[in-house]
């Protein structure tokens, strides 16, 4: 039973790691080369909550594009025609985990004894196995560059990683730098 209960709270706390899933995809055909300013798309989409929260999210996801871009040599274009737009959209999902896990590890003792000697099979389905069910939030952050005129997107970011409801502001903005900081690792592509 102890070792039930160890597997199951690593199971458990897996989600929780702090790993960001990163994929980025370009555009090959892009002459990356000649970018040297940007601009941001009018709203950006953000699934993840409307009203205030949404514009708070907006505010910090736009200063850690911006600061990673400027680190970069870029410029943000404010009334100009920028070289690129960037634009971005978040989502916060529901996920569930479900793992079965078999006390025994693979060894069981398929058979017994009745009372009047004979052996007899445990049925395979009740030799302790048990399944762990864990619902937990993902979120989702995609970042898009698409040239102004005509709009064609050329760049394209994602970042998942799980949410810690308990994670404190500073805990949050770490985890948002993180994921665009390994997005824009490569960028601009070569």
């Amino acid at each position: 039973m102890r070792v039930l209960m160890l597997v199951a709270a690593v199971v458990l706390s897996a989600p929780g790691c702090s790993n960001v899933a990163v994929y980025v995809e370009h555009d090959p055909s892009a002459n990356f080369g000649e970018l040297a300013r940007f601009g941001w798309f009018d709203k950006p989409s953000m699934a993840a909550s409307s009203g205030p929260d949404g514009e708070i999210l907006e505010a910090r996801v736009r200063a850690v594009v911006r600061d990673e871009l400027t680190a970069r040599g870029l410029v943000e274009e404010a009334h100009g025609t920028p070289d690129f737009l960037v634009g971005f959209s978040a989502a916060v999902d529901n996920q569930l985990q479900a793992m079965t896990i078999d006390r025994y590890y693979g060894y069981t003792q398929s058979t017994y004894l009745t009372r009047a000697g004979t052996a007899r099979d445990y049925p395979r389905e009740t030799m302790g196995r048990q399944t762990v069910v864990q619902e937990y939030q993902q979120g989702t952050l995609v970042l898009d560059f698409s040239t102004p005129d005509p709009r064609r997107l050329i760049w394209r970011g994602y970042a998942r990683s799980v949410i810690d409801p308990n994670s404190t502001q500073e805990q949050r903005d770490k985890r948002l730098r993180e994921a665009v900081r390994k997005m824009l690792r490569d960028f601009p592509p070569r």
